[in-house]
């Protein structure tokens, strides 16, 4: 719980437990694919408000 508070930069942590597992996988699942989009895909909103989320975190 308190990893992904921190990575999400959370003030409180994600109640219940399997909240934060959620968010855990959901993490590792989006880390793992990589921000950049495969060769002639279109960004969802979504994933465009992802990637604009990651590009302030390496700030």
């Amino acid at each position: 719980q308190t990893m992904v508070a921190r990575v999400l930069r959370l003030d409180t942590l994600p109640q219940p437990a399997d909240a934060a597992d959620a968010l855990a996988i959901a993490l590792c699942h989006a880390w793992r694919r990589g921000a950049a989009p495969a060769p002639g895909d279109a960004l969802t909103p979504a994933q465009q408000r992802w990637a604009e989320a990651e590009r302030l975190a390496r700030r």
